[in-house]
Order: structure tokens, then sequence, then C-alpha cells
């Protein structure tokens, strides 16, 4: 998922959820295998739950090189300096699991943290069972 050895940062907003754990991460983990996401590509997760890094990976059966791509930062203020303290990324890709409800203020809280043109953000709802 590099584009001319480009650096990827992928972020899931609402990552200490379900529709993470069982969709995005296994996903993720599918294209990582595949070789569609190259090993420099960063995975962010953030969520209102507090974890270390270590719980966070420890949240998933994935396998240990996969693992060390996943970080975890709590809640919104502060992430683009933590996503930038992960290294240099061409661009960011920010999946919101997250209701629909907050879509609008979301997006609003990613602008005023600094993300910008080389944000995309993808919107993963799922049905209500």
């Amino acid at each position: 998922m590099t584009m001319n050895d480009q650096r990827i940062a992928i972020v899931i907003l609402g990552a200490s959820g379900d529709l993470a754990k069982r969709k995005l991460i296994p996903a993720l983990l599918r294209l990582c295998q595949r070789g569609e996401i190259d090993t420099s590509t960063v995975i962010i997760g953030s969520g209102r739950s507090a974890f270390t890094d270590e719980a966070f990976r420890g949240l998933f059966k994935v396998p240990a090189r996969f693992a060390s791509t996943l970080f975890y930062h709590q809640g919104m203020s502060g992430l683009k300096k933590y996503v930038a303290a992960r290294g240099v990324f061409s661009r960011v890709i920010v999946f919101f699991a997250l209701p629909p409800q907050v879509y609008s203020s979301t997006a609003k809280e990613l602008i005023d943290e600094g993300f910008g043109p080389e944000t995309s953000i993808i919107i993963t709802n799922q049905p209500a069972i």
C-alpha cells in the first residue's frame, strides 16, 4: 500500500470497538499477508478507552510481525503529533469506525488537529443487527 516508496499511516478512529476487532484489523492483516500493505506502514488505533500499545496489540490474534505495526493513541487530542512521532507519511488514511452522528464533528476535529490534504477519510459503518 505504499506508492512510490512513500510511507502511509492508517488511523482507525473507534479502534477499541467491535468493528475494528472483527473486521478492520483482520482485513488489514490480510492485505499485509498479500503484500498490499508494506512493512513501513503504521496502523494507529484511537478511541476513548485507555490502552498501551502492547495492550492494544493484545486485543487481536495476529502474528507478531503484524502486531509490531499496531499503535494506540487515546482520543483525538494530540493525534496528529502522535502520528508525526511515528514518522513522515505522505498519506494518512483515517477509518471512521464510529456512529454516523459523529462523522461531521470528527472530520472537523481532524482538521483542527492539523490533518490536511494528505489525509483520506473512509467511512466504515456497519448496519445495526
